[in-house]
């Protein structure tokens, strides 16, 4: 018949009451190390989610505005758009916008003004 219990595991608790350490220190030690487990992983896990999430705002921030530049340059027009980010369920917003004339010999002026400009908009997307 099979043994029940894993001798390993059993000289393992002997030995160490044997070296004075007593049943708690020994669940505390393991415990300690447990949460410093937990506590890595929570922090690796909200590192990767900010990092995705400015990822998903900058590939999102270029889809828009190749689009956009992509229906506009038909009428001599391009848009640049400085920041973008992603409300989950809600919409997006887009910051920095700036509609610019574009010669036909050259891109973007630098010199010229834009001929508008939009500091906040709101798009509402809806949830799927």
């Amino acid at each position: 018949m099979e043994d029940r219990f894993d001798r390993s595991r059993i000289n393992y608790v002997l030995k160490s009451h044997v070296a004075g350490q007593s049943g708690i220190a020994i669940g505390l030690r393991h415990f300690r190390g447990f949460m410093a487990f937990l506590l890595i992983v929570v922090l690796l896990g909200l590192v990767a989610y900010f990092y995705l999430k400015e990822n998903i705002g900058s590939a999102l921030l270029y889809k828009i505005e190749a689009e956009l530049n992509h229906h506009l340059i038909d009428q001599g027009l391009q848009v640049r758009i400085k920041s973008c980010e992603l409300h989950e369920g809600e919409g997006i917003r887009l910051r920095g916008a700036a509609l610019f004339v574009v010669n036909a010999d050259t891109s973007i002026s630098t010199i010229a003004p834009p001929i508008a400009t939009i500091d906040e908009c709101f798009i509402r997307v809806p949830a799927y």
